[in-house]
């Protein structure tokens, strides 16, 4: 059979082409080594794409740059994400991966294009997802072994439970761990400080016993459970010596029941839990065939007209209460459980939620602040 000449010239120059363009990728030991640790590969990866997008719009007009200089337009999407990218080896690897895929063909090409139009309108980088969590324990990293020393209910799951909205994770605060006698102000249980500035009040002018009573509106509002920086908010709207009184005395000094956390609940994480409020019948094959494989046929067939719920109900029957059914799904890749809170159940998935992390992946979740 004849040789076409003119293809296997055209196919030994794009050969080149793509290996010069390979090589023009910045490998890890060529990045600068002072980018910060890595907190979410999704966040890199989204804003990576940000910065691709960035590159390729200032290599050429719109993104024929890619089309037609793909190696000066690795070079430009190199510069203009790596100042954004945590990990160097997300930025390499991720990098690599582009450029294979622009260089696959022209279906490659247009995926890629397509992928970089979103950030080049602006669309920004996914946020790391915050969450709260409320105990009656003071630690610094969560601690599986704990579960069940909180609420120990464990209604959706057996795991570490967080929340998007911080006023669900507050009311746990207050809820697992009320004793007023713990709350205090200088060392004084925040009662014996409350009569002292009432009792001063109701001996001076109503002039000047005006700032007392300034005084003992933030003190009730601290014994109503708001939070202390909320309270220094409101006491912004009061007079310059209250507004002292609380910066100096009352803000450093005061102690309350339990602990409030704020972490960050890593986004891969979210992305594989088992969303809870979703029909089993439109979860993943991957999903189904775990729930074959571990039910009873009837359960399974029962399964497919219910909830994904109610799968993780079933595994916990079946298999001997629910930390072996957790512990199962997390064997199976799966980190934990999401579901709609109370405040956002019937509003069409939209709303905060709750989640629900299994023993062996709670030192993903990084513990932010402590209050």
């Amino acid at each position: 059979m004849a040789v076409d000449r003119q293809r296997l010239a055209e196919a030994l120059a794009y050969g080149e082409q793509k290996r010069r363009m390979m090589e023009s990728v910045p490998t890890v030991g060529n990045l600068p080594p002072t980018q910060p640790a890595r907190r979410s590969l999704r966040t890199d990866l989204e804003n990576l794409s940000s910065g691709i997008g960035q590159g390729i719009a200032n290599q050429m007009e719109g993104v024929k740059g890619l089309i037609t200089d793909p190696i000066g337009t690795v070079k430009g999407a190199y510069e203009g994400v790596k100042g954004i990218v945590r990990d160097p080896s997300v930025l390499a690897d991720a990098l690599r991966y582009t450029a294979d895929k622009a260089m696959s063909g022209p279906l490659g090409a247009g995926e890629v294009v397509g992928e970089m139009l979103g950030p080049m309108r602006g669309k920004p980088p996914m946020a790391e997802i915050d969450v709260y969590h409320g105990s009656p324990h003071r630690f610094e990293e969560f601690d599986a072994s704990k579960i069940g020393t909180g609420e120990g209910a464990q209604a959706f799951g057996h795991g570490i439970y967080l929340a998007e909205n911080p006023e669900i994770a507050r009311d746990y605060q207050v809820r697992l761990s009320y004793d007023p006698e713990k709350m205090k102000i200088g060392g004084k249980q925040i009662n014996a400080v409350y009569n002292q500035l009432q009792d001063a009040a109701a001996r001076m002018p109503p002039a000047r016993a005006a700032a007392e009573y300034e005084k003992l509106d933030l003190i009730e509002r601290l014994m109503m459970n708001n939070p202390v920086d909320e309270v220094e908010k409101a006491a912004a709207e009061l007079s310059p010596a209250t507004q002292k009184w609380f910066a100096t005395q009352v803000k450093p000094s005061f102690e309350t029941y339990g602990s409030f956390y704020k972490a960050d609940l890593p986004d891969e994480m979210v992305d594989r839990m088992l969303d809870y409020d979703k029909p089993f019948l439109d979860q993943s094959d991957k999903i189904k065939k775990f729930a074959r494989e571990n039910l009873p046929a009837a359960v399974y067939n029962q399964l497919l007209t219910q909830r994904t719920g109610d799968m993780v109900g079933e595994l916990g029957k079946y298999k001997g209460g629910s930390a072996k059914a957790s512990k199962l799904l997390q064997e199976a890749g799966i980190p934990g459980i999401r579901y709609l809170d109370a405040g956002s159940r019937g509003q069409g998935g939209s709303g905060t939620r709750n989640f629900v992390v299994f023993p062996g992946e709670e030192k993903k979740v990084k513990i932010l602040r402590r209050e």
